[in-house]
């Protein structure tokens, strides 16, 4: 979940960083925020980045923050769009533009918290998915909810989050007899390159999972310890600094 903020005011634009970054961290790992401090700031790196969310002051330096969402939309984009504003009556505006919600100023952690679960919500619907099939049942789990796959002997096993659950819930688990070399393939082709990496021969991790990166080991963002085979530490440091790169970029 790639969250953007269009806020000119910097102590506002600080506290809504701070804020859902602590969100980030409990509820979507995977996830990265950029702050922007007008609308001409978010055109330029939008060009070269998708966003998955929006909150976006109506009050903004040039054009404002009504006026960039309308152009967006003008133009095909239909990403989701959170409004902050300090007056009541600026809310009936985003409605033309299919805004998703709304906060008043001063945002406080809990109305972050409300949209931006909404927010997840939705997207969860639009996510790219790995459909599994077990026992004739087939069913569709979002590629983010995929912490890693461990291989024992002829069964691997994925552990994945359960959906709405915080992040040291218990992980729900598909077992099959496939191979980590076709999982590997699998997953590279739900998620594109460089998401899944194998640190060890017995295992594939998502690298918006890693919370951190020693010499033996990756620690997940649950505490979860998975460990870098010998000679294996400067390929996957190298993938796991490229993956959060391509996060911020």
């Amino acid at each position: 979940m790639n969250i953007a903020i269009i806020e000119d005011d910097k102590i506002q634009r600080e506290a809504l960083l701070s804020m859902v970054r602590d969100w980030l961290a409990r509820e979507a790992p995977t996830g990265s925020v950029r702050d922007f401090e007008d609308a001409e700031r978010f055109r330029f790196a939008h060009a070269a980045e998708a966003f998955d969310l929006l909150l976006v002051d109506i009050h903004l330096p040039g054009a404002s923050g009504m006026e960039m969402v309308e152009s967006l939309r003008e133009k095909g984009n239909e990403t989701a769009v959170v409004f902050i504003t300090g007056e009541k009556e600026f809310v009936f505006q985003g409605y033309k533009v299919s805004a998703l919600d709304y906060i008043l100023k001063p945002a406080g952690q809990k109305e972050l918290n409300a949209v931006l679960e909404k927010a997840k919500k939705q997207l969860a619907t639009k996510a790219p998915m790995l459909i599994l099939e077990q026992g004739g049942i087939l069913k569709e789990i979002p590629v983010d909810a995929i912490r890693y796959l461990e291989v024992l002997g002829h069964v691997s096993t994925l552990f994945y989050s359960q959906p709405g659950k915080p992040v040291d819930a218990p992980l729900l688990e598909f077992s099959s007899r496939e191979s980590l070399q076709v999982w590997q393939e699998r997953l590279e082709e739900a998620a594109g390159k460089g998401v899944f990496i194998s640190p060890h021969r017995s295992f594939l991790v998502h690298m918006g999972w890693v919370s951190r990166i020693g010499r033996d080991e990756l620690k997940l963002a649950d505490g979860f310890l998975i460990p870098i085979a010998r000679g294996r530490w400067e390929a996957v440091s190298k993938a796991w600094l490229a993956y959060r790169w391509e996060q911020v970029q």
